[in-house]
Order: C-alpha cells, then sequence, then structure tokens
C-alpha cells in the first residue's frame, strides 16, 4: 500500500503541536492530512500520554486519569466527507466499530458513544457544540479541515478560535487546507507556524474547446460518451495544453508563497437547511436551448486528429440531440485494450445532474441497442425466410418505429460496432443525496464497467474518489445571493473561480495520469476570479445570527 505523504511530516508536526496553541498544515488534496492527523495525535498525545496510568490504583491517580482522558474534535464543511472520513479513520484504527472510538455527528444522526474519543462534526454541528459548551472543555483538540471554503459558518468558527486561544490556553488547534492565502491567516492569527506537504500527481492532460460552448449540458453529455467509447481522436476544432497543468500547479504554489489570494473556493453545498433545498429547486438553470443541440453535442476534446467533426456531422448526426455516433465508433476498439478508468462530471447542481444523468440513459440505450441489430444483421444470411429474421428483430427490438429507425441509420449499414462494449454506471453525488446512496460511489463496480460520478462541487476537496481518470468540468458552480428585491437568498448559477477549476483538475491523476476536459475556452480560463465572493459578503445573516444568539 502506498504511504501517504503526510506520514513523513509525522515528527515535524509532533514539534510544532507541542510548542504552539495554533498551528496550520497546508497539504495537496490527496496528501492524507483529513484521515491521518487525527490519527498521528492519537498515537503521540493519546496513547503515549495514557500508558503511563494504565495500572493506576490510587484515588487521586484516577481524578488524575480521567482528567487525562480528553477528546479530539474535528470539522469538516460536508456531510458526506465527515461519514466517510470517520468511517475510514475508524476502520484503520481498528479499534471497534464506528461509533465506539471514533464516532461522527451530523445533521439529525448522533454515531458517538461515552467511549468516543475522536468525534467528527460538520461545521454546522460544531457551532451547536460551542453554544452548548463555548470552551469545549471536554475537547484537548480541535481540528478544522477545508478552511479554504468560506462559508459563513467556517468564517465564523475561525473567528471564534481566535477568541478560544485567549480564554483556554491549554487547547490545541489544527488547522487545514489545501489552499489559502497565507497573508491573511497570518494577519489575522499572529503569524502562525505553517507546515506545507507536498503531494506530486502524475501527468494530467487538460483539454479546452477552441470556441464558446453555448450549451454546457449538452457538451458534457458528448464528452462522457466520447470518453467511455474509447474516442481519443478528437476534432481538430479543440486543443490540449500539455504544460497547463504543471503551470497551475506552479502557479497555485508561487501564489501562496507571494500571499496571493486562493483560498476563496466558493461552498454552495454546506447549508444543510431545508430551505436551500427549496431555493435550489426554484432556482436552478433549466435552460437547454434546442437550437444549440446540433452544435454542441459534437464538441470532442483532443487535437490529434485532422478530420472536421463539422463535415461528419452534417452526413451521420442524430436527429434527436446529434451525437456524433460515427465519431465515437471509429476509435471505439481501442477501448479494448486500455484500463478503464472512471470520468467524474463537475455539475452545478442536482438539477442539472440529473439532467445529464436522463440525457446519458437514453443515448447508451440507443449506442446498446445499435449493437445489437449490429449483430444481427450479420445473421441475416442465415436465414432463409426473412420473415423469422424480422420477427427475432421485432421481440429484441421492443421501441418506438423512430428510434429503431435512427438505430437502423447509424449501426445497420456498416459494421462499425465491436462485440463488446463496457458497461457504465452513472452515480450521483450532491449534499442532500441520503447517505447510503453518497456511499456509492466508494464502492467497487463488476468488471468491465465503468464509473461515471456526476457531481456537485461536494468532490472538489473534501472527498477523495479513486480510480479517477478522466474530469469533466463544466465551470459552472451553483452559489447563494440574497436577493434585495425578494428579501431572502437564492442560488444562482455562476462561473467558477480560477482556484477551483485547478482543485477539480487535481481530482484527476492521483493514482495515474489522468485527462480533464474543460467545458470552456483557455481564454475563458485564464479571464476567471481567483476566487469567488465569500458567502458572508453575498449572504443574509440572519440565520446564523440567530444560531448564534
Amino acid at each position: 500500500m502506498r504511504e501517504l505523504p503526510i506520514l513523513k511530516y509525522k515528527h515535524e508536526i509532533k514539534k510544532l503541536i507541542k510548542k504552539n496553541n495554533l498551528i496550520i498544515i497546508k497539504g495537496e488534496t490527496g496528501c492524507g492530512k483529513t484521515t491521518q492527523v487525527p490519527q498521528i495525535i492519537n498515537e503521540i498525545f493519546f496513547d503515549k500520554k495514557e500508558k503511563k496510568y494504565d495500572n493506576i490504583k490510587h484515588k487521586n491517580d484516577e481524578k488524575k486519569k480521567r482528567k487525562e482522558k480528553k477528546k479530539m474534535l474535528i470539522s469538516l464543511p460536508r456531510r458526506v466527507a465527515t461519514i466517510t472520513v470517520a468511517e475510514r479513520v475508524s476502520k484503520e484504527m481498528k479499534r471497534g466499530d464506528i461509533g465506539n472510538y471514533v464516532g461522527y455527528t451530523i445533521r439529525f444522526k448522533n454515531v458517538c458513544s461515552d467511549k468516543t474519543r475522536i468525534k467528527f462534526v460538520t461545521d454546522g454541528i460544531l457551532i451547536r457544540e460551542i453554544m452548548n459548551d463555548p470552551l469545549l472543555k471536554k475537547y484537548k483538540f480541535l481540528i478544522l479541515d477545508e478552511i479554504h471554503e468560506r462559508s459563513i459558518r467556517t468564517d465564523v468558527l475561525l473567528g471564534y478560535t481566535k477568541i478560544l486561544l485567549q480564554k483556554r490556553k491549554k487547547i490545541k488547534i489544527i488547522l487545514m487546507s489545501a489552499t489559502f492565502d497565507i497573508n491573511i491567516f497570518n494577519q489575522f492569527f499572529n503569524n502562525p507556524p505553517i507546515i506545507t506537504i507536498p503531494h506530486k500527481l502524475h501527468k494530467i492532460t487538460i483539454y479546452y474547446p477552441r470556441r464558446n460552448i453555448e450549451d454546457y449540458i449538452l457538451s458534457v453529455v458528448s464528452t462522457v460518451l466520447q470518453i467511455h467509447f474509447g474516442n481519443t481522436s478528437y476534432s481538430s476544432e479543440f486543443e490540449n495544453d500539455d504544460d497547463h497543468r504543471e503551470n497551475e500547479q506552479n502557479e497555485s504554489n508561487e501564489s501562496n508563497e507571494q500571499n496571493e489570494s486562493n483560498e476563496l473556493n466558493e461552498s454552495n453545498e454546506l447549508n444543510e437547511s431545508n430551505e436551500l433545498n427549496e431555493l435550489n429547486e426554484q432556482n436552478e438553470s433549466n435552460e437547454s436551448n434546442e437550437q444549440n443541440k446540433s452544435n454542441e453535442l459534437n464538441e470532442p476534446y483532443e487535437p490529434n486528429q485532422t478530420h472536421d467533426i463539422n463535415e461528419i456531422d452534417e452526413q451521420n448526426n442524430l436527429q434527436t440531440d446529434n451525437i456524433s455516433m460515427n465519431n465515437i465508433n471509429e476509435d471505439i476498439k481501442k477501448t479494448e485494450d486500455k484500463s478503464l478508468g472512471d470520468i467524474l462530471v463537475f455539475l452545478p447542481g442536482q438539477e442539472e445532474i440529473e439532467m445529464v444523468n436522463i440525457m446519458l440513459k437514453e443515448k447508451l440505450k440507443i449506442i446498446y441497442k445499435g449493437n445489437l441489430l449490429n449483430k444481427l444483421m450479420k445473421e441475416r444470411n442465415n436465414y432463409n425466410n426473412q420473415n423469422d429474421f424480422q420477427n427475432k428483430i421485432n421481440n429484441k427490438f421492443n421501441t418506438e418505429d423512430h428510434i429503431l429507425n435512427e438505430i437502423c441509420f447509424h449501426f445497420g449499414k456498416t459494421e462499425i460496432m465491436p462485440d463488446k462494449i463496457y458497461n457504465m454506471k452513472i452515480l450521483q453525488l450532491y449534499s442532500s443525496l441520503p447517505n447510503k446512496k453518497q456511499k456509492v460511489i466508494f464502492e467497487p463496480v463488476p468488471p468491465n464497467t465503468r464509473k461515471v460520478i456526476l457531481s456537485t462541487n461536494i468532490a472538489e476537496t473534501s472527498v477523495t474518489i479513486p480510480n479517477i481518470k478522466y474530469v469533466i468540468d463544466s465551470g459552472k458552480v451553483k452559489i447563494k445571493y440574497f436577493d434585495v428585491n425578494r428579501g431572502s437568498n437564492v442560488l444562482r448559477v455562476t462561473q467558477i473561480s480560477k482556484d477551483s477549476a485547478i482543485q477539480r483538475s487535481g481530482r484527476a491523476g492521483r493514482e495515474a495520469p489522468g485527462q480533464v476536459y474543460r467545458i470552456y475556452t483557455k481564454e475563458e480560463y485564464e479571464n476567471m476570479n481567483p476566487f469567488l465572493i465569500p458567502e458572508i459578503f453575498r449572504s443574509d445573516l440572519t440565520q446564523i445570527y440567530l444560531e448564534l444568539k
């Protein structure tokens, strides 16, 4: 098993914690900070220290022993990350089932016991803990993870840690993040010690369209199908940028060294209230423009091919959503020789996720039925009676005539489909999804099956999903704004920040070389804001005020 990068800095972390009440750990996503730092603290400050009191017999020493058994509290911004990390740490520590030594608390669910020493919570639950116990007397260590996600609750908690440090001299606070503005934290916390944990990624190739994409939903669907069916030769209408990921990483590191702000990545997924779920349904974009379909679903993303995809599409496109089937099928056999890597798609919200899910399933039905029809066409000459052959087709295809005609048009004329097509398992990930369904993304799939995970920005930093080789970035995010006219918060689809784009690209290349397909031009990327406006500057503060009152 590969050793996580943060384990090499175990002794440095120990020294910093012993000498300081507050430290900051900056570690790239995937370095192991979220799962390993609690275990490092437990090993050094809980287990070793408490061995001295294992054989205590005197009553006075018993009191000292109970006093020494402090707890650790870890806050994460999202429920799915809180649950996943808690279960992972519990499994690695091998100290009973989740809820014993390691537990977690999220809204409406408490998986802890009297024996729990390491407790994971969402930021909302941490605020409730503070309201009940302002000094957090039960806890010796407080860890705030993903501090760059500048939600209202995150900013409130960061502000409160400064007060807590003044009132509790012996508490140890560890702040962790993948990216943040060093200058802001140096000023706010008076130059705290910062330890940086590097994490080298495999090579990532980023692809851009040469022209603006008018309908990103249709383009996302097309790109998923292009990748899944092994089409690695794309039109010259698009370009890649082989050195761009490396440049992005260098820019990110330089910006941290030069105190340029990169920590303000938005998190519309943090609010777990029913109010925001209703806003999600009322305000998500619902503008799939039918007039743009013939332009958007034919958007391939790798260069290395000189033919013009538009010329192919004029002759062979589907009349429904115009997926360039021939372009897919020309190189479909290449998939046979390549290991399957999963696809992670970033979309703004639940509505867009469900829309892409439906569209993908509709297209897959046509493709898979086309493959079956192609096999049957090969057997046509084996039938002396053509009526028997026609009856077999009718029995195999229980579908409408116009769909069957499309299948016949694309797959019946030539033998362009292979004998074997890999399966696709489409999964969804967003904050209001039930926990059991969220966990499915981490489960293995049957052989010859590829996972396609449709996710909001929840998968940017908090959750590391294994086996991701391809990332499709819509370039959109749904964030909360206060509408003065309505007098309430609304959700709006807006362009992501440059920092967010870098985080999304980093999802690929964790285990092997990866590819990133951005549904926006390179010029659009260069013009992105380095970060989005923090939630506290654009939202109604009434709710958080009432929580704290």
